[in-house]
């Protein structure tokens, strides 16, 4: 059963009603933002939507993930909201393709840390369905940011030297 409390469908509801903010046709805070700039709506509220790609995805982690709405014991709420944290702020990083201490990334690198964050924020149940446990979920995860982080870096340091 997917939504097992009332809260979380109630909470899954209100946050796609939030989201229709920035998201087209309706996109009244980006059509707003677009008059003001004198830009297109159109293009400013699908510009948006890819800039909050990220946050498409929390309303299905309240709901595959009670402790995100504090239905678990304080040490386990703790620990799942530093990891949803971390994998919505690397699946924004990859969306706008711009990682801290790397700069611009490639297109490659933004699909596997996108990828990443994608694993992080998953629950452990998730995980336990598809035969792995959270840890090496973790470690698959960690070894595809290190990888990106070292090819981007020496891609960084290639050119660097080239000037």
């Amino acid at each position: 059963m997917l939504f097992r409390s009332p809260l979380a469908v109630h909470l899954f509801i209100l946050y796609w009603g939030m989201l229709s903010f920035i998201t087209p046709p309706v996109a009244l805070g980006a059509f707003s933002a677009a008059s003001i700039a004198q830009a297109s709506p159109i293009a400013t509220g699908f510009e948006a939507m890819r800039l909050g790609v990220a946050i498409y995805l929390v309303p299905f982690l309240f709901a595959l993930n009670p402790s995100l709405i504090g239905n678990a014991p304080a040490g386990q709420v703790a620990v799942d909201l530093a990891q949803t944290a971390l994998g919505v702020a690397l699946v924004a990083y990859a969306t706008q393709r711009v990682m801290p201490g790397l700069g611009v990334v490639s297109h490659l690198s933004a699909g596997v840390v996108f990828a990443a964050g994608l694993c992080i924020m998953m629950p452990q149940a998730v995980w336990l369905r598809l035969g792995l446990d959270l840890m090496q979920a973790l470690t698959i995860s960690g070894c595809l940011l290190a990888g990106v982080c070292v090819v981007e870096w020496a891609k960084g340091h290639a050119a660097a030297r080239a000037r």
